[in-house]
């Protein structure tokens, strides 16, 4: 492969990490395993593998260790920046030894992050001045992660308050918002994988107060399109459905999206007494079908249609 295929390839990858298990999965990649980037950074591997699967954050001074582990950038890592780049571009001299096996590296990478670490608190008082100034108010650790821009980057007041207006706006969606990803997958017609690990190509924006009303946790719900008319006139053409992957459980009456014959489908369920499952169009031009006990290893719940997005 030609260095720039691969670094085509590198920012491929760096441009889908949407979120921090995404950028944690890219750094394991780049160092070998989750065990390999524990050592590097100096945590355990259950730490590691609780980042990777979203169950927890570090804290500033673990994502400094991280980021010097890896050789990336604390700001990419953070999820303010496009580049995983350093500065420098090249391999690190710690990392590199710590998988040589010397056991010096951890005294040293402590130093190092705790050089960091004084350095971002003595630019805290130029940050807050700043924030106080402008009138923007947001905690402490994005406050620690301006400054340790500031004392990276040298930024002068006016970049350090656009930057905390802008985080300060995010947070706000936030606190108000969950921000449902949507794929580009079709159900009720054609053959399709359902998302997995690929990177959602939009967002809807959902109030969490709905969200509980509803009984619904954001991260078990997708958004997906519907194509053909079966399900007239609840569902239509091209309508946005919210599919809630963590009910899978049958329940009668209920709508679900479900993996048939390789086939992705929307219908409505129904079960029988001799424990048949009907497969239900709301549009009365199409006969319901009945799947038999023996066929339902065939048959695969993706999850519960919860929401219908349509057009007036």
């Amino acid at each position: 492969m030609h260095k720039n295929e691969a670094q085509h390839g590198s920012h491929s990858q760096e441009n889908k990490c949407d979120s921090f298990p995404d950028r944690m999965n890219v750094l394991c990649d780049k160092a070998g395993g989750g065990a390999a980037l524990a050592r590097m950074a100096g945590v355990s591997e259950s730490v590691v593998r609780k980042w990777r699967q979203g169950e927890s954050e570090p804290n500033l001074s673990k994502l400094l260790a991280l980021a010097d582990a890896a050789g990336v950038s604390v700001a990419w890592l953070a999820g303010r920046e496009v580049s995983m780049l350093a500065d420098d571009n090249q391999p690190n001299e710690l990392a590199v030894r710590s998988i040589a096996g010397d056991s010096s590296v951890d005294t040293q990478r402590e130093e190092r992050v705790k050089q960091g670490m004084d350095s971002i608190e003595e630019a805290m008082p130029i940050v807050d001045e700043a924030l106080s100034s402008a009138g923007v108010g947001i905690d402490r650790h994005w406050r620690q992660m301006i400054a340790s821009w500031v004392s990276k980057y040298e930024f002068e007041e006016q970049h350090i308050k656009d930057l905390a207006s802008l985080i300060s706006s995010q947070a706000e969606l936030a606190n108000e918002f969950a921000l449902i990803p949507g794929y580009n997958v079709e159900v009720a017609a054609g053959s399709g994988a359902f998302p997995s690990n690929e990177a959602p190509s939009r967002r809807l924006a959902f109030r969490h107060k709905w969200l509980r009303f509803k009984g619904l946790n954001e991260k078990n719900l997708v958004l997906v399109f519907a194509r053909g008319d079966s399900m007239e006139p609840t569902i239509s053409d091209n309508n946005t459905l919210m599919i809630d992957t963590g009910q899978r459980e049958l329940s009668d009456g209920a709508i679900y999206v479900i993996r048939v014959n390789s086939h992705l489908v929307v219908k409505r369920v129904q079960t029988l007494l001799n424990r048949d499952i009907m497969l239900i169009s709301d549009n009365t031009a199409y006969h319901p079908e009945t799947l038999s006990p023996w066929q339902l290893n065939d048959l695969e719940v993706i999850g519960k249609v919860v929401w219908i997005g349509k057009d007036i």
